[in-house]
């Protein structure tokens, strides 16, 4: 199902005139302690490539 709904959506946003079409993966959402281990592959899978890194820093009172 993931597959289905990526591939329509990038065919839907290209109707719409998108050229780049960016993902954002949390690897580790705040306050879960799990990953997503299934969506790096099926966006690696349709054509995506990471590009950069993004580090979450939290500051406590």
């Amino acid at each position: 199902m993931g597959r289905r709904l990526l591939e329509q959506s990038l065919k839907k946003f290209a109707v719409y005139g998108a050229t780049d079409v960016i993902a954002l993966l949390d690897h580790d959402p705040p306050g879960t302690g799990q990953a997503h281990p299934a969506a790096g592959p099926l966006l690696r899978a349709g054509g995506f490539g990471e590009i950069d890194l993004l580090h979450t820093y939290i500051r406590r009172p």
